[in-house]
């Protein structure tokens, strides 16, 4: 199943959105002038501009012939969308419970297996991304990230 222009530019529109909103509130820490929102706030920025872009063009680009349009869902949004986006609320659900590196890795793993991806290699990029983004913004940037249990043994 593919999903037209219209549908990825909005999510990636309303996602990117929701990400600079929730990073908005993030506290600058003290004796800094840039605090950890900076970062989600760009890139929130720039996925809902690129998302409006991708859907504007999307919607303004005829359908090649004989392209599967989403008249014949009923309106309806996609299952994969549904349950990614669904993940991604569990993902915010979940951080501040089990930390970032659990959380993380749930994510990827759901994400993989919606696009039919096999359980061992969803579970190995699951596991290798939540330690990636870890080490790369809690040890590297220093972003004050999530902890769980799985940061507590690599600490």
């Amino acid at each position: 199943m593919r999903l037209s222009d219209r549908w990825t530019g909005g999510i990636f529109a309303i996602g990117g959105s929701l990400i600079a909103l929730a990073a908005v509130d993030y506290p600058t820490p003290v004796g800094q002038a840039v605090g950890p929102s900076l970062f989600p706030i760009v890139i929130g920025i720039i996925m809902a501009a690129a998302g409006l872009l991708v859907a504007v063009r999307g919607e303004a680009r005829p359908a090649p012939p004989g392209a599967q349009t989403e008249a014949g869902t009923g309106g309806a949004i996609p299952l994969p969308v549904v349950v990614i986006l669904g993940a991604i609320g569990g993902f915010a659900l979940l951080v501040p419970i089990i930390g970032t590196i659990a959380s993380s890795t749930l994510l990827v793993m759901v994400a993989a297996w919606t696009w039919r991806q096999r359980f061992v290699p969803s579970v190995l990029l699951g596991l290798c991304s939540g330690i990636a983004l870890f080490l790369f913004f809690g040890r590297g940037l220093r972003v004050p990230l999530p902890s769980g249990w799985i940061e507590d043994l690599l600490r």
